[in-house]
């Protein structure tokens, strides 16, 4: 074993508890359930794949008070390789961060040719679980990631009663995304995205380990020139998924670009990602190691996401916008434009931009604001492209 743990997928006769259930029973006495608790509390999840009837093991769970902190039981008497796959692929985790603990060798190794890169151990590994380094995760006291695996499990659940294809079980969630610009009332949850992403980190430009210098760089990075910033919260109609991107965006007179583009996998599937690189204007990006989502997949539609209370600010729109606002000026204008066109119906933006050493005057941006779309106008001839964000 070398990578820390996030994902525990127990058997349960001889290894979760003692005793074999549909022969001679068990020993309620004898069980790993507090250790179960515990690693909730560590934000580490646990699993079931365990060949036995599942009503009588789901009572005894209940029985023992420990059923609701498993998430995707598998309990039936069908081979364990294929169930082990699907339950990996619902944790939408790397199999190197899940570990399945059997007492039967044949399993583990059914297990790791399915998953090759599954980590696996009999019932030896388990009285001394805690103390391991690689189980180790990160305080959380109110098992914060437990009850988003739990979202998880409902999803997964509905998809099914569903059916259709992917893209219509996404359009029926109502997934919506709000921009949080205070990053620095909650650079922590910035540092931690910064550094512990990796499957929808696409800049993977790390911070220190050490915490103080950490937030340190972030503050540097938010309070540049021309920096767009924020926190990207989720939420859908079944749950509140919290903080789940960070992105620091440069734009201005020749460049626009993402410095840092990083999502947690909670939302991997809903392509957040790859909507609001869309809403972003569809910047310049260079893109670090693996990545599972593509930001430049134009067969993908992603028209299943809106902005967080867009009813609303429609309304605010439509009351305190119907003068219209007009800028004229500097390049430095777009700063304050990207913050007063949601607020009003008419929009005109006229100005500079800096070209080998002179001033090159912008034709007119004439706009009805529609928040998320890109308009297009043109004026002597010459485009001119504003996308809102």
């Amino acid at each position: 074993m070398t990578e820390a743990v996030r994902l525990i997928i127990w058997d349960l006769d001889e290894t979760f508890w003692k005793g074999t259930l549909t022969e001679g029973g068990i020993d309620e006495d004898q069980h790993f359930g507090e250790v179960v608790k515990e690693l909730a509390r560590r934000g580490i999840v646990s699993s079931i794949c365990s060949k036995n009837d599942f009503n009588a093991a789901k009572d005894v769970l209940e029985r023992l008070g420990i059923w609701e902190y498993f998430v995707f039981p598998s309990i039936n008497w069908d081979t364990k390789g294929p169930r082990i796959r699907e339950i990996v692929e619902q944790a939408q985790l790397r199999a190197p961060t899940i570990l399945f603990v059997d007492d039967n060798p044949m399993n583990l190794e059914e297990a790791k040719f399915m998953v090759p890169d599954l980590q696996v151990a009999d019932e030896s590994i388990l009285p001394g679980l805690l103390e391991n380094p690689l189980f180790k995760g990160k305080p959380d006291p109110d098992m914060k990631r437990l009850a988003d695996y739990k979202i998880l499990e409902v999803k997964n659940a509905a998809k099914q009663t569903i059916g259709g294809n992917a893209f219509d079980f996404l359009r029926e969630s109502d997934i919506t995304v709000e921009l949080n610009y205070d990053v620095e009332g909650n650079i922590d949850r910035a540092v931690e995205l910064l550094n512990r992403t990796n499957q929808l980190n696409y800049t993977k430009n790390r911070v220190s380990d050490d915490i103080e210098t950490a937030r340190q760089q972030v503050r540097d990075m938010i309070r540049s020139y021309n920096v767009h910033t924020a926190l990207v919260h989720v939420r859908d109609r079944f749950g509140d998924y919290g903080y789940v991107g960070f992105f620091v965006h440069v734009r201005g007179a020749g460049y626009n670009k993402l410095e840092q583009y990083c999502f947690s996998c909670r939302t991997l599937g809903m392509f957040v990602e790859l909507w609001l690189y869309r809403q972003l204007g569809r910047p310049e990006i260079h893109i670090k190691g693996e990545v599972i989502s593509d930001l430049f997949d134009e067969s993908n539609p992603a028209d299943w996401i809106s902005f967080y209370n867009e009813e609303k600010d429609t309304a605010t729109r439509e009351s305190a916008g119907r003068g219209g606002i007009l800028l004229c000026g500097g390049c430095d204008l777009e700063a304050v434009a990207h913050y007063l066109q949601p607020v009003t119906e008419r929009f005109r933006l006229f100005a500079n931009t800096i070209r080998h050493g002179g001033e090159l005057r912008r034709a007119p941006f004439n706009h009805r604001c529609t928040v998320g779309k890109t308009r297009t106008s043109r004026s002597a001839g010459v485009p001119t492209e504003l996308r809102l964000y």
